[in-house]
């Protein structure tokens, strides 16, 4: 019906899509209507939606020279479908906003499917639109200023059917618009153009729209409560168009972050959690997109080795021949002589053939712009970085883990940064040695690349506040464990030696008190009590009772080791302790962060050791729910076996002490000489005058000495005879 409307050229076809877009109208204020909660007004519109769908699509098939009804026709058409009516309906409960309930709203999981079908059909209607108008439709009149951030909003949606749909349909756009295949030409040596897909093209040539909308949000996230989900969607991996963009968020970034420092802080704390998923996403991408330019720039360095190799086979031919002819009447003779052998070299050099093949403007040109980009880059973060950290220290938990989850993306993204400088000095040697006048500076005073090490040491404060102190918050599972996992990537990225001493005083105190003491009730003491334990200087264990007896969490007798007090949370203790060991065991696994236990390993295998082989809270018995569950017997084991690596003397002394501590537990003998080997030599005491049994206060079970036992075998430090 379309294209014989569009055909007729009478003006049928605008009114039968002015019919329709008027019966989507009434739809749409039926939803406006208190009195209808059901989804009759939905299925209307998306027929009405449909109808109008398949007209667009027809009409779109006449000659091009009649194509102009089609294109008036279609204004109102995407108007209407982008308005908020439409466009913005709910189509998950992560949607819907906490000021209104479920009830009130009228939403129920069926009605967000219809939602969703809407949003969907919308959605496909903008691609019908721009497949009906054609390519100078999309590229020279107003529609990708009107409808691709709005598309691009809809690709971070919640529900999977609308961010497959506007995937699809931006996809659809870019092949009309002419997106699919690059428009320029080399990259200078870059291949990250031809890599790119069509709309990550184009995304990068509207560019200025969609910073602009970027920018919007982030000055505006009282009106945009969704503003992280369109950064993961511009960002993120759905488009790929992070190295387009990132340069041109950087100075709308640094105000968004002026508006949120220590000054404004306090006028603006509601949107901290919001602004805070946008710079996540912000950090995740630059993190990503650093990587990615670290793979770049060791790729270079592979591409320039037969040309270094080839160099440095000509200086070392000419530092064993023609250093020491230096006299002015063979001055000529000499060079002469130098030329001739260093053309004898290329020619008889096995790299010569592969040196002649690189291509050394290219490395130039893309070594000139990795560089500035990731000088770029780690100045973008850095600010990140420095914006976040304070807010670790936040009363609200869900700021802190946000905050914890920005400052982990963002050392990452600095710490590539950081590695990218070791493969493009390499880079800069090479092709200064060859073009000394030809290779730009690399950078201004004010470009200088962020390093690595002082930002991890200007986020320590921060973190240690969040991790257990006393002056800080208190301690919630979820931000505790994303701490936990900001402290993992602090030893990652610094390579363990540099927080070495700083996790033995200021992290590892923390630490251990809250695997022997546990985690408080939130509402277990008064404020009057809390001031009164944190400026009285109260001990690390009596933190939570002061002088109370040792209580399990039923308030009965209990022991020491693992103990839960009277103000402790049984299941936050449980959570907890799991994150401290599984960090514990993660840092210790890798060996770039191993040595950052190095100063720790000795007084934490005493700490945790009892809850990798205890079977109950002491020698006395103890109810169940006093005994460490399997999983955190499990962590703890591997805590274990990850300080072996770094302290396998300590971890023996501790193991070995209760494995053969028991009455039954297998004991070394003593050697014993006799005939004229022993003669002269003293008689050695036996185990047991050395290492006497515990007394029956603090002895151990048979079953804990034998988890002593296989676990000593398990680290290497034991072997099972018999």
């Amino acid at each position: 019906m379309g294209r014989h409307c569009a055909a007729a050229h009478n003006g049928a076809l605008a009114a039968l899509i002015d019919a329709h877009l008027d019966a989507l109208r009434d739809s749409l204020e039926d939803a406006r209507s208190e009195h209808d909660v059901s989804s009759l007004w939905q299925r209307s519109a998306c027929a009405h939606v449909i109808v109008l769908n398949e007209t667009i699509r027809g009409a779109g098939e006449v000659e091009p020279k009649r194509k102009a009804e089609t294109v008036a026709a279609s204004r109102g058409v995407l108007q209407e479908y982008l308005s908020r009516e439409v466009w913005d309906l709910p189509t998950s409960f992560d949607d819907i906003p906490p000021d209104i309930s479920l009830a009130r709203g009228g939403l129920t999981l069926a009605t967000l499917r219809d939602n969703a079908l809407l949003t969907c059909l919308a959605a496909e209607g903008v691609g019908v639109v721009a497949q009906a108008c054609g390519a100078d439709f999309v590229r020279r009149g107003a529609f990708l200023p009107q409808a691709l951030c709005p598309l691009l909003q809809k690709l971070g949606d919640p529900a999977a059917t609308v961010s497959d749909t506007a995937g699809d349909v931006l996809g659809a756009i870019a092949s009309v618009g002419g997106f699919v295949h690059p428009t320029g030409g080399s990259d200078g040596g870059n291949n990250q153009v031809s890599r790119e897909g069509p709309v990550s093209r184009l995304v990068a040539a509207n560019a200025d729209y969609v910073v602009d909308m970027l920018s919007r949000h982030l000055r505006h996230l009282d009106d945009h409560p969704g503003a992280a989900r369109f950064f993961a969607a511009v960002l993120g991996r759905h488009t790929g168009a992070a190295r387009r963009t990132l340069p041109l968020l950087h100075e709308p970034v640094r105000r968004a972050l002026d508006s949120m420092g220590i000054n404004a802080r306090r006028k603006n704390w509601r949107h901290a959690g919001t602004f805070l998923g946008c710079l996540r996403e912000v950090g995740d991408a630059t993190e990503a997109e650093a990587r990615a330019l670290l793979e770049d720039a060791n790729k270079a360095v592979d591409d320039i080795r037969p040309l270094h190799d080839l160099i440095e086979e000509m200086e070392r031919v000419r530092s064993e021949h023609f250093d020491d002819e230096d006299t002015e009447e063979e001055g000529a003779a000499a060079a002469a002589r130098m030329e001739a052998s260093m053309r004898g070299v290329i020619d008889a050099s096995a790299h010569s053939d592969r040196a002649k093949s690189v291509d050394i403007p290219a490395i130039i040109v893309a070594w000139n712009r990795r560089v500035r980009h990731e000088s770029s880059l780690s100045r973008l973060v850095d600010g990140v970085l420095s914006s976040a950290a304070p807010l670790l220290e936040s009363t609200d938990p869900r700021v802190r883990l946000a905050a914890a989850e920005v400052c982990s993306a963002s050392l990452g993204a600095i710490a590539a940064c950081d590695a990218c400088s070791a493969p493009e000095t390499a880079v800069y040697d090479t092709v200064k040695r060859l073009h000394p006048h030809d290779v730009p500076q690399t950078h201004g005073d004010n470009e200088r690349p962020v390093r690595l090490l002082p930002r991890v040491h200007q986020l320590w404060p921060h973190l240690m506040m969040s991790l257990g102190h006393r002056l800080g918050p208190d301690i919630l599972p979820e931000p505790f464990k994303a701490s936990l996992e900001l402290l993992r990537r602090c030893a990652e990225v610094s390579g363990g030696d540099f927080i070495a001493r700083r996790m033995s005083t200021d992290a590892w105190p923390q630490l251990a008190r809250v695997l022997k003491v546990g985690v408080k009730h939130a509402d277990s003491e008064s404020l009057v009590k809390r001031m009164e334990t944190l400026y009285l200087g109260a001990d690390g264990d009596t933190f939570f009772d002061d002088v109370r007896p040792d209580v399990d969490e039923d308030g009965l007798g209990g022991g020491k080791r693992g103990r839960e007090t009277a103000g402790s949370a049984p299941q936050k203790t449980e959570t907890v302790r799991r994150a401290i060991m599984k960090t514990l065991s993660d840092i210790g696994a890798r060996e770039r962060s191993r040595m950052a236990l190095r100063d720790v390993a000795a007084a934490a295998v005493s700490v945790v050791a009892p809850f990798a082989v205890t079977s109950r809270s002491d020698g006395k018995s103890s109810p169940a729910t006093a005994v460490p569950s399997p999983e955190l017997i499990s962590l703890a084991r591997d805590a274990v076996k990850s300080l072996a690596t770094v302290a396998p003397d300590a971890v023996w002394m501790a193991l070995a002490v209760n494995a053969t501590g028991h009455s039954g537990a297998p004991t070394p003998a003593a050697p014993r000489w006799t005939g004229r080997l022993g003669a002269g030599l003293p008689t050695l005491p036996s185990f047991r005058d050395i290492m006497p049994m515990h007394r029956v206060g603090g002895a151990i079970t048979r079953e804990e000495a034998e988890a002593c036992l296989d676990l000593l075998v398990e680290c290497g430090m034991a072997i099972r005879t018999g």
